[in-house]
């Protein structure tokens, strides 16, 4: 039986892993030499911007590449495409999560020895409230460079991925590589003709400005902010479980200390009334509850993680960067509801960042503080967080500054 035909990955034993409206995941193992497989069944017919078919167009063109998962195989079964690839036993949050530390609450040895606590602080928001980012800077330098290197080859290939998240980065332990996965919504674009327009495209928080403003003209540089969001995952500095107003975490940056541990200590002596707040962690970090500060709201509610919506994350990420003018946004000027609710007509309330030293400052000590490089924040992450898209940094960029400082 030829290896990686129809027969043999049908003789293998497989196990359900994931099913979503879309798909189903099955993990396969080779009994002889012990290695495991994946099988991905999707319908031929499917919504837009989903496409089957697309999907296994685009990953034919995409060999060759240790960042991006390989096509091993595929077949056409009943009404559905059959990929066959590798399996990949960790997501990349599987790797962070460790890294992500619940801050223990400090005693004072008076405290602690006649076992006392200090009634005024019942019901506020403490340290132990808060997840504190130990991921080594090694690590994050890893991650970012590997996905530069895939995102970059895909867009060499005119190709936008639109679903840049952690879900869809996994991690090889046997070529110590990251890898980029799931094609299902990805489209081809080579600037000679418009692609499809669908803005209903990424992942809650994922999902660029110019997709959660409704613009149709958008090109490769879509991956750039979505990628932008899942490095902030990376490098952020801390979270608090409650969904805290932001300033709260601009005055403990910029008035607080030097250090995340003193950040949250300016925070914690405000004696914020944690009933005030809704819960955004619960106290427990996952996969499909990962730290970020760019946010659409999700919250818990008895529970259960309610999702977020598109306008609490318009909001949040003009209160995290800013308002640009129109001349530095143009590609948004037909955009009434973003003209009138947020540009204010070109006197919008917050300052943009681009334009202001101490939103830039925030930005690179919270959102981008494990990478501990003022440089690299400045000559690649910051040029990734502009609204205009044509002002973005490409990939190749990107990589040219990861060789540079790391």
């Amino acid at each position: 039986m030829e290896k990686f035909s129809r027969n043999f990955f049908e003789s293998l034993d497989s196990e359900l892993v994931k099913a979503t409206r879309f798909s189903e995941i099955y993990k396969l193992k080779d009994l002889a030499d012990g290695q495991f497989y994946c099988l991905k069944k999707v319908p031929k017919i499917v919504p837009k911007p989903h496409s089957s078919e697309k999907e296994l167009s685009i990953m034919k063109m995409l060999d060759n590449n240790s960042n991006i998962v390989p096509l091993l195989g595929s077949w056409n079964h009943r009404d559905e495409i059959v990929l066959a690839m590798p399996f990949y036993n960790s997501m990349l949050a599987d790797v962070l999560i460790p890294h992500w530390r619940p801050v223990q609450k400090k005693k004072s040895y008076l405290t602690s020895m006649l076992h006392v606590s200090s009634s005024d602080t019942v019901g506020t928001i403490s340290e132990q409230d808060f997840f504190i980012n130990k991921t080594p800077k090694s690590l994050i330098q890893k991650v970012t460079t590997d996905l530069f290197k895939a995102l970059s080859f895909l867009h060499e290939n005119k190709i936008i991925h639109r679903d840049i998240k952690l879900d869809n980065v996994m991690y090889s332990s046997e070529t110590d590589q990251f890898v980029v996965i799931d094609f299902g919504i990805s489209c081809v674009f080579d600037g000679s003709k418009d692609h499809d327009g669908i803005t209903d495209i990424a992942t809650g928080y994922y999902k660029p400005i110019e997709a959660l403003l409704g613009i149709k003209k958008y090109d490769q540089k879509l991956d750039v902010w979505s990628a932008m969001v899942l490095i902030q995952q990376l490098s952020l500095a801390f979270i608090c479980c409650y969904d805290i107003p932001l300033d709260l975490y601009q005055e403990s940056v910029k008035n607080g200390g030097d250090t995340p541990e003193e950040w949250i200590s300016s925070i914690c002596a405000l004696n914020i009334k944690s009933e005030n707040y809704d819960m955004s962690y619960n106290h427990i970090i996952s996969e499909n509850n990962f730290p970020t500060l760019i946010s659409d709201g999700s919250m818990f509610y008895e529970n259960t993680l309610c999702q977020g919506s598109d306008i609490k994350l318009l909001s949040n990420i003009h209160g995290l960067f800013g308002c640009p003018l129109q001349n530095q946004f143009p590609l948004a000027k037909e955009v009434n509801s973003w003209l009138y609710f947020f540009n204010n007509l070109d006197n919008p309330t917050d300052k943009y960042f681009a334009d202001s030293k101490e939103r830039k400052a925030f930005i690179k000590k919270m959102l981008f503080q494990r990478f501990d490089n003022d440089a690299f924040a400045d000559e690649c992450l910051l040029h990734m967080c502009f609204f205009e898209p044509s002002e973005r940094i490409t990939f190749k960029e990107c990589l040219d500054v990861c060789k540079k400082w790391f």
